[in-house]
């Protein structure tokens, strides 16, 4: 009978290495975006293309970390993963319901 494999730290470590980067990437893409606007003469074609990768690395992200969870390996650290793969979901859900609040 062949030895059980066990389940390595390593995929879901990797994965939070890069949902962090991933965020950090898509954080500083807009600001980068605004601070070109206001200056003026800055090619923003890789920023947008930047902000585009980090995005589509945090949705591989939240796609990774539920597989991850429903094959009960190290669910901590895939719960973290998903959590800074919703990262930007949940700020923008705060700013939503903190504008409201102040508007309404």
């Amino acid at each position: 009978m062949a030895p059980r494999a066990r389940n390595s730290a390593g995929v879901p470590g990797l994965a939070i290495v890069v949902g962090i980067v991933a965020l950090i990437v898509t954080v500083w893409s807009p600001l980068a975006l605004f601070d070109a606007g206001m200056t003026g003469g800055v090619e923003t074609g890789p920023i947008i293309a930047a902000f585009f990768t980090g995005a589509i690395l945090l949705i591989g992200i939240v796609v990774i970390s539920i597989i991850g969870l429903t094959r009960r390996g190290h669910r901590a650290l895939w719960v973290i993963a998903l959590i800074i793969g919703l990262g930007p979901v949940i700020a923008f859900i705060a700013l939503w319901l903190a504008l409201g609040a102040s508007v309404g």
